[in-house]
């Protein structure tokens, strides 16, 4: 055991000091807002710009400072180079980017359980829910250190609208592997057709944060959820204990994700001992109605259960199928941070118990 927690505190230590200064000087601009963009006027095209912060940066071609004093010119000499990472060899063309062949492509609740079934041995006195609740507090103090360096690693960056100069220089990446740098007031159609994203940098022009986005839940989430629910005893006795769920997914849209998650949960029965409850599976979430920085919805689990009780007779291992589910709460503190809450019921071993959790999930 002393060997566990000096391992334990070495990773700890390890995880909080990878976290500060992570987040890179390049700003990602998609290719949704690239449109967005071109079809705004040149000259008003600067006055707010949907960024996302990358972590780590891209390496593209210096291009000269804009101060605010620089004059718009609808059409700039364009810089160009053929590499994609890092680009070298640049070299200035006319006043439109080469594209050859690319240059105007397309673009790309509660469930039912069975029954529970012996697995294990009874007889009382051993220590298997003990040894494994002692297992257990070693992955979630892990999973909880690993959320929390998430969560300051996304928390430090930006994501949101800045405004720019209309010719501070944007970073543009081909589908086809080119590079083209050019002022913002220069996008057009076919320009933005044919790319991918692009890239902005903030130390090449004149910048000032607006505003953070709200809530993205799309693309990958983790999340550590803990808080108390009730265990039964093979005494029949039913008594509330800690619960923490562990989970990790996908948003497919702002509404709809899908994850996998184990949950421990335990308590101490009649006569001291412990009650361990183990599950894993896959969990769904919808979240459907937000008003301003608080989203609700709902949650399901399906998953298969073992759960362990020490010190009675006729106790050991038993194994379940289970069902899980409930209404879930979301409180939007950064673009990708949101505090969850949730309260629902279980099904499982032929008896029905309760749940309620509150947590942090990193999008």
């Amino acid at each position: 055991m002393a060997q566990r927690r000096r391992s334990l505190a070495c990773l700890l230590t390890f995880a909080v000091a990878a976290a500060p200064g992570c987040a890179a000087s390049t700003y990602q601009i998609k290719h949704s807002e690239l449109e967005r963009l071109a079809s705004l006027p040149p000259e008003s095209r600067g006055a707010s710009v949907r960024v996302e912060q990358e972590l780590s940066g891209s390496e593209v071609e210096t291009q000269p400072e804009v101060t605010s004093d620089t004059q718009i010119v609808f059409f700039p000499r364009i810089v160009v180079t053929r590499d994609y990472a890092p680009p070298r060899d640049a070299h200035q063309v006319g006043t439109r980017p080469n594209l050859g062949s690319h240059s105007n492509p397309g673009r790309g609740g509660s469930g039912h359980s069975g029954g529970g079934s012996s697995v294990g041995g009874g007889g009382g006195g051993g220590k298997i829910a003990d040894d494994a609740k002692a297992a257990a507090i070693v992955a979630i103090a892990v999973a909880v250190t690993a959320v929390v360096v998430v969560a300051v690693i996304e928390g430090s960056r930006f994501h949101g609208d800045v405004q720019l100069h209309p010719m501070h220089p944007v970073h543009l990446f081909g589908r086809d592997g080119n590079y083209v740098a050019m002022p913002l007031a220069a996008l057009d159609p076919n320009v933005v057709a044919w790319a991918d994203h692009a890239v902005v940098r903030r130390d090449e022009g004149p910048w000032q944060e607006l505003a953070r986005a709200p809530l993205v839940r799309e693309g990958w989430s983790y999340g550590v959820m803990m808080g108390a629910a009730t265990l039964k005893s093979a005494d029949g006795s039913v008594a509330t204990g800690a619960s923490t769920s562990i989970e990790l997914g996908r948003y497919f849209n702002q509404q709809i994700g899908l994850f996998a998650f184990a949950q421990f949960g335990w308590r101490t029965n009649a006569v001291g001992e412990t009650i361990f409850d183990q599950r894993y599976g896959a969990q769904a979430q919808f979240m459907p109605l937000t008003v301003s920085v608080l989203s609700l919805g709902l949650y399901g689990n399906v998953s298969f259960g073992v759960r362990g009780e020490d010190g009675l007779p006729n106790t050991g291992r038993t194994s379940s199928f289970v069902g899980q589910g409930g209404v879930q709460a979301q409180l939007d503190i950064n673009t990708n941070i949101a505090i969850t809450a949730r309260a629902g019921v279980v099904k499982a071993y032929n008896e029905t118990t309760r749940e309620a959790l509150i947590g942090l999930s990193v999008y």
